[in-house]
């Protein structure tokens, strides 16, 4: 099943363009409700048999050449090749081809899966404007109709006499008196009434490429004008000549459905060309549309809409599905491309479309608004527009975490076994087991805090548990709580690398890269010293999954800054929203107190408890933050970090700020420190303001975008952001009285300096977190600084695929997109200026990385939902969505 979101396409670069329905149709009306939107369901079926398909492929045609949608969520579609009729019907799970019979008896299906009603080297088809219950055939040597009651029951066709019409059909169209408007390689050919012979009209004797009608007009595309009037008044024909307004080289044309036509008007008519799309107003202003303007591609081959007041017009292109929507705001154009949303080629990954239609929905839907069917040359998808609200699309994203991605209780990342196939997922440990259950949490504690929903309160308790097993996991080997495991395993089971098995005595050394650690290359049984990441067995049982006793879990070392960021940042939430007892506090309070107090007795490091040395990324001490840079020593013997600076003295104040917070309420949850200056938590923030920690806080934010392999990494944006959302709830400059060795002065500096830096991260000239249009970091700074974010910080939210499947994703291609000339030149990347929404964009997880690639995705990984379930549910928590 293909579920995806509508909401808006990618931001137009240049400026923002209007819709055609906000120029054309003043009275059309717009989804209001800040809760309501406008939801795609896609559904996907394969023509042609694809080994690693993973959906079933019924029908085996040849190809689709044209589809014309009627009632109740059914189409006909078309093979003119073979002269293959056949009905379809969409629905959420499967495609059915309904028993048509003619005369009262079957149609035939020869092997190959076709219904075979007719047979014609050039075929044509359509349906009336006011009856899709309707097809009217257009074949070489006769016209037919073909009607059907309800579901294709019954179906009849008429008409089977022989009326000779033109040769070389092109293209043909019926109109709401069922007379048929042919067009031909030698002009435009009318049968008023069905079943009389065809006459050629005197308007043109050169190729039609286009014919189309609406309840009231007929227009007609040559290579040299387009041509529109009323069938039934006695005014001549009306046309605009190609080359001057219009671009040349038509592929297509198709009238817009409009309540601003009144009197019999014309209503706009939109005409597709190799390189632009124009439309053709009421009053007859034409209006052209290319890249600039938001188009994401040209070379219309099908242009289609259905009535309705949340009407679009959709775009056949050669490489994708585009939509022009009614909406009057940079979101007025959307690209729909490879298997997130059609059938793609499985090996050039294009969308080549060969045919489409839009048509009402099932009966039984009473969400939905119509049905978008689209045929590529791989296979037939149907895009189903229902009204849906932004709690129902919560509640989908919080199905798929449980069971696919619960791991233990960890919120896991999930391999595909097959691709495609959510139903072939693996969860699997990854590096940030901790952090991404973290967040989890903090979504469902958010969630309970609003809701009150029991369930919400029972998935805090279990994601607390499965984040506090990593804090206990580590105790036997540190001799003190507070060291944290990236993740575990449950002995014996597989898990991620490093190569190499677990030795011994738990320490995990790839024996090729092990120069620094002689003795974890056999002999695998010592371990000292050894700096490479490491998988250690453990004793500790998890309260819940274990027994109370032969307990035995191997966990991950080597744990890094953003780690301790999405611990620290879940945990403070806990204490702050879901613990209510003294109890709950407290056992809260010791895992927050414990990582404080054994990172300040790691002299302001992450020492991992079997090397006796800080962990690759575990560092916060000024003698490597404020040394000049690499390979200084600074007199200390540390290399410089001097890039981290920023975000790493962010991250050890706001821990501090936490500590302050928590541990004084709960002196029972304190350990003892251990440091050798045996500072208090005062203390200790005290010596980093001297050793300028405040001012380090003004440049968070790196902006070289990766000249020299150094400068912006992208998962920096949320450990800043989750950081800067507890510091702010820590808000050490509100402590009364003070707390030891710092100064109201100092606090008060220390407040600027924070509001400051976090103004600048939030504005900066250069990849700002506003320009990335990421709600949550919306969210966390309005929270923060009480200043209003971006516009709809819910956008992204809405947005979101459905599906969370990296599908393969190609963009570098359209003709709406700028790329950043620097990182072309820096780092060989296709990074777009303005960000792409995240159901057109390779990364499904969106907000966990940058939100600028063009290209790139598998098909054999699901991302967790968890940061749209933190934006959702955090947005509503703090009032800015209701």
């Amino acid at each position: 099943m293909r579920l995806v979101v509508l909401v808006a396409s990618v931001s137009i670069i240049g400026h923002t363009s209007a819709s055609w329905a906000a120029r054309c149709d003043p009275s059309a009306k717009h989804v209001k409700s800040e809760n309501e939107f406008v939801e795609r369901v896609s559904v996907r079926r394969h023509f042609l048999s694809r080994m690693d398909a993973p959906w079933p492929d019924p029908l085996r045609l040849v190809g689709v050449t044209q589809i014309i949608a009627r009632g109740g969520g059914t189409a006909w579609v078309l093979e003119a090749e073979t002269g293959a009729v056949w009905l379809s019907e969409s629905s959420t799970d499967s495609y059915s081809v309904s028993a048509v019979s003619v005369g009262g008896r079957p149609l035939v299906i020869d092997p190959s899966g076709r219904l075979v009603s007719m047979a014609s080297a050039s075929v044509s088809a359509s349906s009336p404007p006011n009856n899709s219950d309707m097809l009217v055939v257009v074949e070489r040597d006769r016209i037919r109709w073909l009607s059907c009651l309800e579901r294709g029951a019954d179906c009849k066709l008429e008409g089977a006499a022989s009326t000779p019409t033109p040769s070389a059909i092109l293209t043909a169209a019926v109109g709401s008196d069922n007379s048929v408007w042919i067009g031909t390689a030698q002009g435009l050919w009318i049968s008023r009434v069905m079943g009389q012979t065809p006459t050629v009209s005197n308007i043109t004797t050169s190729p039609v490429v286009g014919v189309t009608t609406s309840e009231t007009f007929v227009a007609v595309a040559t290579a040299t004008a387009v041509f529109w009037r009323d069938p039934s008044s006695s005014r001549n024909w009306s046309f605009l000549g190609v080359g001057g307004v219009i671009d040349p080289n038509i592929t297509s044309i198709q009238f817009l459905p409009s309540q601003s036509v009144v009197g019999g008007g014309r209503p706009p008519l939109s005409i597709g060309t190799h390189h632009a799309l124009h439309i053709v107003t009421e009053v007859g202003v034409v209006q052209r549309f290319s890249g600039l303007q938001g188009l994401p591609m040209a070379g219309s081959r099908v242009l289609a809409t259905f009535g309705g007041p949340n009407a679009s017009l959709w775009i056949a292109s050669p490489d994708g599905l585009v939509e022009m929507t009614r909406s009057d705001t940079s979101d007025a154009w959307r690209y729909y491309s490879g298997d997130r949303w059609l059938v793609a080629n499985a090996t050039s990954q294009r969308s080549s479309i060969v045919a489409l239609a839009v048509g009402p929905p099932r009966a039984e839907d009473s969400a939905a608004e119509s049905v978008v069917w689209v045929a590529t040359e791989c296979g037939l998808a149907t895009i189903t527009l229902i009204h849906t609200s932004l709690e129902t699309k919560a509640a989908h994203y919080q199905a798929q975490v449980h069971p696919r991605h619960d791991r233990w209780g960890w919120v896991a990342q999930v391999p595909l076994a097959a691709y495609g196939v959510a139903a072939a997922a693996v969860p699997t440990d990854g590096d940030n087991d901790g952090s991404n259950t973290a967040y989890y949490m903090a979504s469902q504690i958010f969630r309970y805090r609003v809701t009150g929903s029991v369930d919400a309160q029972a998935l805090s308790w279990k994601s607390f548990r499965a984040v506090e097993f990593l804090h206990n996991v580590t105790r036997p080997f540190s001799g003190k709580p507070g060291y944290i495991a990236r993740t575990a395993v449950k002995c014996g089971e597989a898990h991620q690398g490093p190569s190499g098995g677990v030795c011994g005595k738990g320490c995990h050394c790839p024996p090729a890269v092990n120069t620094s650690c002689p003795g974890c290359s056999p002999p695998p049984g010592s371990c000292t010293g050894c700096a490479c990441p490491g998988w250690i067995n453990s004793s500790v049982c998890y309260e819940g999954i274990d027994p109370p006793e032969n307990c035995c879990w191997s966990f991950k070392s080597d744990t890094s800054t953003d780690e301790t960021d999405g611990h620290f940042y879940g945990l403070h939430i806990a204490y702050d929203e879901l613990a209510e007892s003294e109890s709950e506090k407290e056992r809260v309070a010791r895992l927050l107190c414990d990582t404080t107090a054994y990172i300040v007795d790691g002299g302001f490091n992450f020492i991992d408890p079997l090397t006796g040395n800080r962990t690759t990324w575990g560092y916060w001490s000024p003698e490597i933050l404020n040394a000049v840079g690499v390979g200084s020593s600074n007199g200390v013997g540390n290399e410089g970090k001097p890039n981290e600076r920023g975000l790493n003295s962010l991250e050890i104040l706001s821990y501090l700020s936490v500590a302050l917070k928590v541990c004084n309420a709960h002196p029972t949850a304190q350990p003892p420190l251990r440091h050798p200056a045996r500072m208090s938590y005062g203390e200790a923030m005290a010596s980093l303001l001297n050793s300028g920690y405040g001012e380090n806080l003004l440049n968070v934010h790196l902006t070289n975008p990766g000249f020299d392999n150094q400068g912006i990494a992208w998962f920096d944006f949320g450990n800043a952001f989750y950081t800067y959302h507890s510091f702010a709830r820590a808000a050490p400059w509100n402590l009364s009285p003070p707390p030891k060795g710092v100064s109201v002065e100092a606090l008060e500096t220390l407040h600027q300096q924070f509001l400051t830096g976090f103004e600048a991260y939030w504005e900066a000239r250069t990849y700002n977190a506003k320009d990335e249009r990421d709600g949550l970091w919306s969210v966390i700074y309005t929270s923060v600084t009480k200043k209003p974010g971006l516009p709809d910080p819910l956008w992204a939210f809405r947005r979101g695929p459905y599906e969370l499947i990296d599908w393969p994703t190609r963009n570098s291609q359209r003709l709406d997109v700028v790329f950043r000339k620097e990182e072309l030149a820096c780092c060989n990347a296709r990074m777009s200026v303005v960000p792409l929404p995240p159901d057109e964009s390779p990364d499904a997880r969106w907000e966990d990385g940058s939100p600028y690639p063009m290209d790139g995705g598998s098909g054999y990984y699901e991302a967790p939902p968890t940061l749209y379930l933190e934006l959702y549910w955090m947005a509503r928590f703090y009032g800015i969505a209701s």
